[in-house]
């Protein structure tokens, strides 16, 4: 995935680092794999410099499970204890202009959410497939 430098990068894996940036030659080999080139990219984003991410291969799940998400966004965790010490990282991103409301309700969001996981665990008989929850 290629986006502006800055942007957040969210997938169903864990990479959220760029890989590589405009201007080097590991993005140019990068973005060359698909038939692209750097200065036509940039081009789409008015010249902005660039991020490069690429994300390991995800579990074997139904492809309308598979999610990534890029843009602007804010990340917000919760306060409690329970939610940051939680088997596995619970995340919410949303755009900065909605950060304040998302704040007011996140711990409700996060308790909804592990309450959830832990409910459909037990009633199917089967762990969270994922590393994280965003």
């Amino acid at each position: 995935m290629v986006v502006p430098q800055g942007w957040t990068v969210l997938s169903t894996q864990t990479q959220s680092q760029p890989t590589t940036a405009s201007g080097t030659k590991e993005f140019q080999e990068q973005v060359a794999q698909f038939g692209l080139n750097e200065k036509d990219l940039a081009k789409w984003f008015d010249d902005e410099p660039l991020s490069g991410f690429q994300f390991g291969l995800s579990p074997v799940i139904s492809v309308y499970l598979y999610s990534v998400m890029a843009g602007p966004y804010v990340k917000i965790d919760s306060d409690k204890d329970e939610i940051k010490n939680y088997r596995f990282p619970l995340s919410l991103y949303c755009r900065r202009s909605l950060q304040k409301f998302v704040e007011r309700a996140k711990e409700e969001y996060f308790n909804v959410t592990k309450c959830g996981i832990d409910y459909y665990e037990k009633l199917f008989s089967t762990p969270y497939p994922f590393a994280k929850l965003d």
